[in-house]
């Protein structure tokens, strides 16, 4: 009988009720997930569980903390910037993906969200 292997962590950031429960229900299958709703409560899960988290899941447009600052700490952070990060938003200027691709980010998810892209 094989083992099965653990699921990989993935840590959903997103503000917005209706995309968080889109992104856990395409992916609570394959993942084990952690959800933060602002770039403030992402520092904190990230300063907690760092070492078990594979990816991240960043929108750039949020309360309290944006995507960017977030994206600019954990560059800053030798542990953290180990983590790819997937930016996730609706804006669709090639400016917003490529400062945030400047700042660290390992690729570019544009909303609305595509399962197979996704995943």
């Amino acid at each position: 009988m094989s083992q099965e292997q653990p699921k990989r962590t993935i840590l959903i950031v997103e503000d917005q009720e209706i995309d968080r429960t889109i992104l856990i229900e395409f992916l609570h299958n394959d993942y084990e997930l952690l959800i933060a709703c602002n770039g403030r409560e992402a520092l904190n899960v990230l300063e907690e569980q760092g070492t078990v988290i594979s990816a991240v899941l960043l929108d750039i447009v949020m309360p309290v903390m944006d995507g960017y600052e977030v994206l600019r700490v954990m560059h800053d952070n030798e542990q953290l910037a180990r983590v790819p990060v997937l930016v996730t938003s609706q804006m669709e200027d090639n400016e917003s993906e490529l400062k945030a691709l400047r700042l660290g980010a390992s690729d570019f998810i544009s909303k609305p969200y595509h399962e197979k892209i996704l995943k």
